[in-house]
């Protein structure tokens, strides 16, 4: 019966110290060396005198705040002679973002396109150029699918993509 008992000890001990190895880990979103899928939504403020917005990611890994800077020169508006492909407006724009998180600042350069109808519709693609912290030296590429509230001022969008930490 002795025998018996310390095997379950010996059993329990192991069991403990492989559950309080596992719990040090870094958690996934914090680990370095890999690529981390992005699926979350973002909601940001639009403040169109200096092609600006700010917002906040709700979750994962770029869960934190972000900036996002146009530049006014590259703004072009998208029309048609025969057949407008989109409704007017519609334009063409590119900028930075900075996304603010508890883990670094990632930052990317960004390209979109803007559909100003009753609640505005945006696509956008950024390229991750780096950043701070974990991201410093990242890579990857997000995609933003957005659309406007009623005053065109206010976004909600679903990021999807990938970025990559050294």
């Amino acid at each position: 019966m002795k025998r018996l008992s310390q095997k379950y000890l010996w059993f329990g001990l192991v069991v403990a110290m492989v559950l309080t190895g596992a719990l040090a880990w870094p958690r996934p979103t914090e680990a370095k060396g890999q690529c981390h899928q992005i699926n979350t939504t973002m909601t940001s403020v639009a403040n169109f005198s200096n092609f600006t917005t700010t917002g906040e990611i709700n979750s994962g890994l770029l869960k934190g705040t972000t900036k996002f800077t146009g530049d006014p020169v590259a703004v072009t508006p998208i029309t048609s002679a025969t057949k407008p492909p989109v409704k007017s407006p519609t334009f063409s724009y590119v900028g930075d973002l900075e996304i603010t998180t508890d883990q670094g600042i990632l930052t990317t350069r960004s390209v979109g396109i803007f559909e100003g109808v009753p609640f505005g519709r945006a696509v956008q693609f950024d390229h991750v150029t780096g950043g701070t912290g974990l991201f410093d030296g990242a890579t990857g590429l997000l995609y933003f699918n957005s659309v406007t509230d009623s005053t065109g001022g206010a976004f909600s969008s679903s990021v999807s993509g990938e970025v990559c930490v050294k």
